[in-house]
């Protein structure tokens, strides 16, 4: 099995690494907890792109009917609003980019729906969408719930995003124990390809011509704003409903850092979040609030691992990033409008060394050598760049989806971790002069912490917690420090993909509480269709297809909502790209519904 293994922090007042974790055990069983019994496959679907459903569940013996339920579909009018349109930060209809085929449709649609919440707000029960495009968006829609489980959509409406410019990427989210809606932004603009006033530039935003690796779309803002900076967005935005019509207060959490952020898990302690960074080269960091239910403020972490043996066992240690309020950074955001030279001074490697003065770092932009001129702002609007330079590990191949099994606590308790492919950076790169679009990628032997078997079907990792001092020496302030790391779920390469039974780059992921499963969507190339799974990693049982999706598309926004009014519900979205439309509609959905427990 694969490896993946934990680092010490570089302090001299570390936490003692643990002994190689032994195999996890499973979590202990819930009283009355029963595994149900998912019925067959069934071809066919109730949209076109939806390959095949699972149609019934027993539970106690009791069989239930379950479907997939169509709520939202791009482009579709329901009670006079079409569901998908972009609005700019004005709140008005966006046009379409000249180069796009608007299919008929009057106003810029976003064709790539991903995570969807189901919040109960103010005695109404609302579905909140994120449109996954670079100018993105979040919708909000009222459903209607009838007595058997079915929902109807309602009118959709946008989340007035205005007073955080917007959003760009929206891609997976949580609902946070105190019933709002966490959402994400992906794929961060490099800030050193900004002007001097530290803006962006269209020219020096192009992907096919200035910088191949350049994720962040955010050249695509530039036809809609002329002023934006890169440190707009990378962020985690926080959406409160504020009435029954469906009115919404939005902030962003500057504190908790910026990079490319798949989603942020809140542990039971409501101060506790953990954070995936999903790109080339990333991190995986970890954010403790001051106050519960308040994520304004707070300390971030880094995770440094350090790899112990070829089975697949590790460690983990935490690296202080420092305290940051929401109020400080954005102050600063918003009124100086920060260029990446207020924060780093730069120089060239010399003979693969940095001068004298600068550290060393190495991300999805290369290996640099810098020179810190502003920690605090340094450590939040280049979260990535500034835990490479304090020693923690910076080489995740796309860090993904996070899922919670609570257990009865933290002692037993477990998060789930997926990485979509073992590859790139999770490889030696101590030897590596460059990267496949000529770009410097070499790390120290002292910064080349992980150096696993290449798979090219990805993984999930279960973490378990323990006691931890940060890289100070300071007691981390949290009961749910992860401390351990466990391959749970390993894909098996075959020639020509990966093996039909197991996972392809697993991508969200969700925990069914009520029955101890994992679910697993993927985004992959590599099956014949984009398998939904579900598994009980507690008895180690089978890994079971739920839902399958056509190849192109992905299976994703998956989430597990329990009892809402005797109902639950798994949200799920058949997601095309953008530039599929109009041969191809995303839906966003519901698998269910089920009995609640």
């Amino acid at each position: 099995m694969l490896l993946l293994a934990l680092a010490l922090a570089c302090s001299t007042h570390q936490t003692p690494a643990p002994d190689p974790a032994p195999p996890t055990p499973p979590a202990p069983v819930k009283a009355g907890l029963v595994t149900p019994v998912f019925g067959p496959l069934v071809d066919g679907g109730p949209r076109p792109g939806v390959v095949s459903v699972i149609q019934e569940v027993t539970l106690n013996g009791k069989t239930a009917k379950v479907t997939f339920q169509p709520l939202l579909e791009t482009g579709v009018t329901y009670e006079g609003k079409v569901f998908g349109e972009l609005v700019d930060e004005n709140g008005e209809p966006m046009p379409w980019p000249e180069d796009r085929d608007a299919g008929g449709a009057e106003n810029r649609l976003c064709n790539v729906g991903d995570f969807g919440s189901l919040i109960v707000a103010h005695d109404q029960l609302f579905h909140l969408g994120h449109m996954e495009c670079a100018v993105g968006g979040v919708s909000i829609t009222p459903l209607t719930q009838t007595d058997d489980g079915g929902l109807t959509a309602g009118a959709p409406q946008m989340v007035d995003l205005k007073e955080v410019h917007g959003t760009s990427t929206p891609c997976s989210g949580i609902v946070t124990p105190w019933n709002t809606h966490l959402a994400s932004e992906e794929y961060d603009a490099n800030a050193r390809l900004a002007g001097k006033d530290g803006l962006l530039e269209a020219d020096q935003m192009d992907m096919a011509k200035k910088h191949p690796s350049e994720w962040s779309f955010h050249n695509r803002h530039l036809a809609y704003r002329a002023d934006i900076s890169p440190y707009d967005y990378g962020w985690i935005p926080e959406i409160e409903i504020t009435d029954a019509k469906g009115s919404t207060h939005a902030v962003k959490h500057y504190a908790m850092g910026r990079f490319s952020h798949e989603l942020g898990m809140v542990m039971p302690d409501q101060r506790t979040v953990y954070l995936t960074d999903d790109q080339y080269h990333g991190g995986f960091f970890a954010f403790v609030a001051d106050k519960k239910a308040d994520l304004s403020a707070g300390t971030l972490y880094a995770a440094r691992w350090q790899q112990k043996d070829t089975d697949g066992n590790a460690g983990l240690d935490w690296i202080s990033l420092g305290h940051a309020t929401d109020a400080e950074l954005k102050k600063t955001l918003f009124e100086k409008r920060p260029h990446f030279t207020d924060l780093f001074e730069s120089a060239d490697l010399v003979d693969n060394a940095c001068p004298e003065g600068f550290g060393r770092t190495t991300t999805a932009w290369g290996t640099e050598c810098l020179k810190v001129l502003d920690p605090l702002g340094a450590s939040r609007f280049e979260a990535r760049r500034y835990a490479g330079l304090v020693g923690a590990t910076t080489e995740f191949t796309k860090n993904e989806g996070l899922a919670l099994d609570a257990g009865s606590g933290p002692d037993d308790g477990r998060l789930y971790i997926a990485m979509t492919k073992i590859d790139v950076s999770m490889l030696d790169e101590t030897d590596k002069s460059m990267g496949p679009e000529g770009i410097d990628y070499r790390r120290t032997a002292e910064q080349d912490h992980v150096k696993l078997t290449k798979n090219s079907c990805g993984i999930v990792f279960a973490l378990t917690t323990g006691e931890a001092v940060d890289s100070n020496g300071d007691k981390i302030d949290s009961p749910w420090v992860l401390r351990t790391a466990t391959p749970t779920v390993v894909g098996t390469m075959i020639e020509g993909g990966c093996a039909p039974d197991g996972i392809a780059n697993p991508d969200n992921l969700t925990f069914i509480d009520d029955y101890g499963l994992l679910v697993i969507g993927e985004d992959t190339s590599q099956h014949d269709a984009d398998t939904l799974w579900v598994i009980d990693p507690r008895k180690g049982g089978p890994l079971i297809p739920i839902m399958r999706v056509d190849k192109g598309s992905e299976v994703t926004g998956v989430h597990w909502f329990s009892d809402i009014n005797g109902w639950s519900y798994l949200t799920v979205s058949n997601q095309w790209d953008d530039s599929d439309w109009p041969a191809h509609k995303t839906v966003m959905g519901v698998l269910g519904p089920f009995p609640a427990r």
